[in-house]
């Protein structure tokens, strides 16, 4: 019912819709919610669709914050789902939701999940003989290890001016993405913070100017065109994953000072060969 009354079910196309129903209820499936590994051809065998068609109804619903996809890995991740699935029933449910997750290629999409699973396995009643389990099998996982870490970091050490730009550019971000489940109930002050840190170890450990972070970022947000094949910006929708390692060795903001050098106009230069103008 929630779904058919939902403004941002109502307002996707009927192929939007088709594919949001088909994640939700398609063979696709399974017992741990929200979390997948599904490429474009899965979805379209399923469905008979041509590929063209699926890529759209997904931009759909990635343009409205429904659905994240990691298309190195396959896959899709619905950021919603703690809110209309209930917390594993007790420790072999959960035990069969973790197996599946051993399944699941390790990418950003999955750590916000396992992430989002501590959350709602903490609000649930009775839930310490589950969260024995889950912290039993996150132990090894750096992901989340790291991610306490950062949290525990005072905010106090970070600059004022890395934490108005990591502010400035999470509103650059919810201007284009204004359904991004990371800005819901107040999420908005814990990505600036958490992105300031992530800016700051930018300066500290790896070295890079503020001034030149600044101007990145602000590329980044100038350049997005939903038209073009790939922008950065849904690929870093929260500058917690700014230094996360990339498969070719880089961390992401390396990239994106590549991808500058590639894409962002060149300054003209001004010939005086026949004499500076007065």
């Amino acid at each position: 019912m929630k779904t058919w009354v939902s403004s941002d079910f109502r307002r996707l196309s009927e192929h939007g819709k088709l594919l949001w129903l088909y994640l939700l209820t398609g063979p696709v499936r399974q017992q741990a919610p929200g979390i997948y590994r599904a490429g474009i051809g899965v979805c379209s065998d399923d469905l008979g669709w041509d590929r063209s068609v699926i890529e759209s109804a997904l931009k759909e619903l990635t343009d409205a914050g429904m659905v994240q996809r990691d298309d190195s890995t396959n896959v899709i991740y619905l950021p919603n789902w703690p809110k209309y699935n209930r917390p594993p029933a007790n420790p072999n449910v959960l035990k069969s939701w973790l197996n599946i997750l051993d399944c699941i290629p390790d990418c950003e999409l999955k750590d916000n999940y396992i992430q989002e699973l501590r959350g709602v396995i903490e609000s649930a009643e009775n839930s310490s003989a589950s969260l024995d389990v889950f912290l039993l099998w996150v132990k090894p996982l750096k992901p989340v290890k790291t991610v306490k870490k950062v949290v525990k970091r005072p905010v106090a050490d970070v600059s004022k001016e890395l934490t108005k730009i990591s502010e400035t550019y999470h509103k650059g971000v919810k201007d284009s993405f204004p359904n991004l489940s990371i800005f819901k109930n107040g999420g908005m002050s814990f990505a600036v913070r958490l992105g300031a840190i992530e800016l700051d170890k930018l300066v500290r450990i790896n070295e890079y100017s503020v001034k030149d972070i600044k101007k990145m970022l602000e590329w980044v947000i100038s350049s997005y065109d939903d038209t073009k094949e790939f922008n950065w910006l849904p690929n870093l929708q929260s500058l917690r994953s700014v230094r996360n390692r990339s498969k070719n060795g880089n961390i992401k903001y390396d990239n994106i000072c590549n991808s500058y050098e590639t894409d962002a106009p060149k300054e003209q230069e001004i010939d005086y060969s026949d004499g500076e103008p007065f």
